[in-house]
């Protein structure tokens, strides 16, 4: 329930006051017209391999998709991920170009 209030009032607060009742209407529909998409999927896995595999399939469907959605706004965006193992291990996000500029030198 958290998640689904936290994903509800981002999409309205990051949408100019003009349009938030059209994008709440999109993001509506595909939110809740998903559900008649995947039941049926989820019920038939569960009735043939048991509750385990339908946590297992619908955990694996949701790490995919956020993992799409990375990719796609990493690369939309143009941000890339350093990874640095010392002093201590961290993530860095940069925006733009990985590798610093090159010095010009006059001949």
């Amino acid at each position: 329930m958290t998640v689904m209030t936290t994903a509800n009032s981002m999409v309205q607060l990051s949408v100019a006051p003009a349009m938030r009742g059209r994008v709440m209407a999109l993001y509506m529909a595909v939110f809740m017209g998903g559900t008649p998409l995947g039941s049926p999927m989820i019920g038939w896995i569960g009735s043939a391999w048991g509750p385990r595999w339908t946590i297992m399939v619908g955990s694996l469907a949701t790490g995919l998709a956020v993992l799409g959605a990375m990719l796609y706004l990493m690369r939309s965006q143009d941000v890339h991920v350093r990874y640095q193992r010392r002093p201590r291990p961290r993530f860095t996000l940069i925006r733009g170009e990985l590798s610093e500029p090159v010095p010009q030198v006059a001949n």
